[in-house]
């Protein structure tokens, strides 16, 4: 690579981590509008989602400018689903918005028993710790068990996929087709990466793409870093949009829209002088 096209390479990671960094700016932004709400508002009862969102965002972050790929794509599938999440919530009905906060309750119990094996594990016996009593704590476990006595791990019956279209139906403004094009892009990949596979290690390489020497791996592995942070740029601009319900979200918006308009030099068609 001759040195003009590591500095146009270098001045683009800049450019769409810029982009990134804005749009996290925003998620920021519109997760202390949560705050003020009352506390029957959606936005204000998901509070704790949004900040994690913006954690995992910002770990993201990190991860992409140092190059760790394969870890950045493990917490760019955190960063959606809890955004996916985040955007169901906020349209659902109050049943499944219930099924979540009950959810998240009885998993308080349970994590506390499953510590208390672990120690056991070890030949440690520990005191256990009961919170069952808590009615929202009792509602989740009776909710969350299996006829047979087993735990139901799930919240929701619908997967990610139908959720985002969920949101669709209910919001005809919320951009579906980016949010399935970002899950099947980052999803599987992540998965192999979590579960160890020879996959899962190599994939950031390029090599099962043609990828065969050095060179062309890290114009992959750049081209990489410049997606993650466009799709998860634009996700934020999806959570925006259904939030609007709740808050006011116009100049947010208007952030979002100016921010991917310091990318447009990158998709514009190139004219032949």
């Amino acid at each position: 690579m001759s040195q003009n096209e590591a500095e146009k390479t270098m001045q683009s990671l800049r450019d769409f981590g810029g982009y990134y960094q804005g749009q996290l700016d925003i998620l920021r932004q519109l997760t202390m509008a949560a705050l003020p709400l009352k506390n029957g508002e959606r936005l204000n009862g998901i509070y704790p989602l949004l900040d994690s969102i913006n954690t995992s965002g910002y770990s993201t972050d990190m991860l992409i400018r140092s190059g760790l790929i394969t870890e950045a794509f493990i917490l760019a599938r955190a960063f959606l689903e809890r955004l996916v999440n985040a955007c169901y919530l906020l349209v659902c009905d109050r049943s499944a918005f219930d099924d979540y906060i009950e959810f998240s309750m009885q998993k308080v119990q349970r994590s506390f028993d499953t510590r208390r094996t672990a120690y056991e594990a070890i030949g440690k016996e520990v005191p256990g710790v009961d919170v069952s009593s808590i009615p929202v704590v009792a509602r989740g476990l009776e909710k969350f068990t299996s006829q047979r006595g087993k735990e139901i791990t799930r919240w929701t019956t619908l997967n990610i996929e139908r959720r985002i279209e969920y949101i669709k139906e209910r919001n005809e403004t919320f951009k579906a087709g980016l949010f399935l094009a970002v899950t099947r892009y980052i999803y599987e990949d992540a998965s192999e990466a979590v579960h160890g596979t020879l996959y899962g290690a190599l994939f950031h390489t390029g090599i099962f793409v043609g990828a065969h020497n050095p060179e062309i791996g890290e114009k992959y592995l750049n081209s990489t870093r410049r997606v993650l942070y466009m799709l998860l740029g634009l996700l934020v601009d999806g959570l925006v949009q259904v939030a609007s319900k709740e808050v006011e979200t116009e100049m947010l918006k208007t952030h979002s829209t100016n921010n991917f308009k310091t990318l447009q030099q990158y998709f514009e068609k190139k004219t032949e002088t």
